[in-house]
């Protein structure tokens, strides 16, 4: 049975690759989470970070998570369920945790059963989505002989593979910071502040520039 007057909570956020890769991915949850927690009234006791596939059912610190929280009685937060798992089979696992589990984006209410399988198998699809676009992609490159050395001119089918790429990398990025930019919103900061928090926070642009007023609004408007 959980203490329902203390609410002690561990937090759990999670990268797929490295900290090199992703270094904005566990400051914006972790900010997240913590936000969510203040304001309401969870006593953040433990972080736990991982880099680690979601796909991964066995992960070590995930591992130790779920047997902290059994062996403490306390509540587990995270930024949103696919921080816990892209996995179908990872369900066995959570079932006698589900009571525990509070996400910061969906508020402050326990998940039910037909609600984690949904978002579980709509995880789950799009791991294998981007699974599937990352092995077509190299299969494509590979029958344009795309894969080059430098120096050696690319041909018009690889720039404008190229291209689309950088545009759905920008696009993604862009949403990540929509992202953030609400949580904040949420948090209580206007937008005049917003890129002072995120400077303070370390998320840079995509060129690793620090935020200002006019770019951090020039990607809303391109949004």
């Amino acid at each position: 049975m959980l203490n329902m007057e203390t609410k002690q909570a561990i937090v759990y956020v999670r990268a797929s690759t490295n900290e090199a890769k992703q270094s904005n991915s566990h400051q914006m949850q972790l900010h997240s989470i913590t936000e969510f927690a203040k304001s309401h009234d969870y006593q953040i006791v433990k972080v736990f970070t991982e880099y680690a596939s979601g796909t991964l059912d066995e992960r070590p610190v995930f591992a130790e998570v779920l047997a902290y929280a059994k062996e403490h009685d306390c509540y587990i937060l995270a930024y949103r369920l696919d921080r816990v798992s892209r996995s179908l089979t990872i369900f066995n696992q959570l079932n006698p945790h589900l009571h525990r589990l509070r996400f910061s984006t969906m508020g402050n209410t326990e998940i039910n059963l037909i609600v984690i399988s949904v978002l579980l198998s709509m995880a789950h699809a799009e791991s294998n989505s981007n699974s599937q676009r990352v092995k077509q992609a190299y299969k494509t490159l590979s029958k344009n002989n795309a894969f080059v050395n430098w120096g050696v001119p690319l041909n018009d089918v690889t720039r404008a593979k190229g291209l689309k790429v950088r545009k759905d990398n920008a696009r993604k990025f862009n949403l990540h910071i929509l992202s953030v930019v609400s949580d904040l919103q949420r948090a209580g900061y206007s937008m005049s502040e917003i890129p002072n928090r995120l400077n303070q926070l370390q998320i840079t642009t995509r060129r690793g520039k620090e935020f200002s007023y006019h770019n951090l609004l020039r990607i809303i408007r391109n949004s």
